[in-house]
């Protein structure tokens, strides 16, 4: 099996591809957009890790494309107490890309292919407990519920840590410097409180104190609304949250003619997620990997659309 992913969706449009996949007898999903690439499972190409550290998930390293890249058992990481249960089909690995890093995924099987809207996404509930699923929403398609994976905070675990770097070295601001900042109104959009907090904390450090926090794109047009006489300098957007997406976010308010400028800051950023930005009319686009880039970023951008420019 060898399945390469591409762009289903117009961009902006709130909807997204989910791919169901099979883990010991559960029913979980992910964005297409995070998919490279789906391949057959060959335990003779996969070379174990013996190390005590490694996270017990981790069978060990394959290459994809001549590039050696770790794979976890996703059976193992979710299902640690109990024999997994196996399907007929060959297992599958499906490789995702996030933070310009790529990450394999021992699973099942794949199913089918469905589309959704972000509003149909639910916030986990107890029907995760018997999992201990990592999951970021629920779906429900076909009579069934799917659970979207939260493929992050999974790397997050098993690496020791969040992949995320929130640290800025740029060296001090001055006085100055500082005031000027001040006086810019940054907009930060995103549904992980980790990465709010990690965001406003890098910008509050580099001076950027007049920030608005949204855990939603739904959320933060209403904020958008209710300042449209002094609209905010800068909007800081993740794209995969709940009620409206980032992308269907940034396509309003350019629809708007709004003077805000928007950046996506997501852990999903590819070439596909590239041309999705653009199309929307993103002013610029990073991964969470490059989140020490960020208040440079701002700072450019925002002095272009403020009177400070």
């Amino acid at each position: 099996m060898n399945q390469q992913s591409g762009i289903l969706l117009e961009s902006g449009t709130n909807e997204l591809e989910v791919l169901e996949l099979l883990i010991s007898g559960q029913i979980f999903g992910v964005n297409v957009l995070k998919i490279k690439q789906i391949i057959s499972y060959d335990p003779d190409k996969v070379a174990v890790l013996h190390a005590p550290e490694i996270h017990p998930s981790i069978k060990g390293t394959f290459l994809f494309h001549d590039v050696p890249i770790l794979l976890t058992d996703l059976n193992r990481y979710l299902f640690p107490d109990r024999e997994p249960i196996r399907s007929e089909t060959p297992q599958v690995v499906v490789v995702c890309e996030f933070n310009n890093a790529q990450q394999g995924f021992l699973i099942d099987a794949v199913d089918r292919i469905f589309r959704c809207n972000w509003d149909q996404i639910q916030a986990p509930t107890s029907i995760i407990a018997e999992s201990d699923a990592m999951v970021t929403g629920i779906v429900h398609s076909e009579g069934h519920d799917v659970l979207l994976i939260d493929f992050e905070a999974i790397i997050s675990d098993i690496s020791g840590g969040s992949t995320l770097h929130a640290t800025e070295d740029g060296g001090e601001i001055s006085a100055e410097e500082r005031a000027q900042r001040s006086l810019l109104k940054v907009l930060i959009v995103d549904d992980s409180q980790l990465v709010r907090e990690q965001t406003e904390h890098l910008m509050r450090q580099a001076g950027f104190s007049n920030l608005t926090i949204c855990e939603d794109g739904a959320e933060a047009y209403r904020a958008i609304q209710s300042n449209l006489e002094h609209p905010f300098d800068v909007m800081i957007s993740d794209i995969e949250m709940p009620q409206l997406d980032g992308l269907t976010l940034c396509r309003r308010l350019k629809e708007m003619k709004s003077p805000t400028k928007v950046i996506i800051l997501s852990s999903m950023i590819s070439e596909q997620v590239s041309i999705m930005c653009r199309q929307v009319g993103a002013d610029a686009f990073l991964s969470k990997g490059q989140m020490r880039e960020l208040p440079c970023i701002v700072l450019e951008h925002a002095l272009e659309s403020s009177e400070l420019g």
